[in-house]
């Protein structure tokens, strides 16, 4: 019997407010990053590079069993559909975590003749993360 290792929640909604957590995941990432620029020139002779941060970037990956009913997965795919928005918000103890706007890439609907039938979504962040 699996036993889940975190109390974490990811809910969606088409704006900032009314979030609903989407059933069925059982596995998520969830990626921030920050482009790095070199801005090394020509007249330096130090033999190294040098650097500076850049903007941020990022993506959310969301996998798991697909349930036509649950509401949440079925915004992830109407969003994918029209290439509207999604905000993502993510709590990793159940009350504090992180939210941010996406764009849906991808919706995956996976099945196996003797396997239950699956979802993957990939989005793209839109935005600035910030903290709830």
């Amino acid at each position: 019997m699996a036993i889940a290792a975190h109390p974490l929640t990811l809910s969606v909604a088409s704006a900032d407010s009314g979030y609903a957590e989407v059933d069925g995941i059982n596995d998520f990432s969830f990626g921030p990053k920050r482009d790095i620029l070199e801005s090394t020139n020509f007249k330096d002779t130090s033999g190294a590079k040098t650097r500076f941060a850049g903007l941020t970037d990022g993506a959310v990956s969301i996998s798991g069993d697909y349930l036509s009913a649950d509401t949440p997965q079925a915004l992830i795919r109407t969003q994918e559909g029209n290439g509207g928005d999604l905000w993502v918000k993510v709590l990793w103890d159940g009350a504090t975590g992180h939210k941010v706007k996406c764009i849906v890439e991808s919706f995956t609907i996976k099945a196996a003749v003797a396997g239950k039938v699956e979802f993957s979504a990939s989005l793209q962040m839109n935005g600035a993360v910030t903290s709830v």
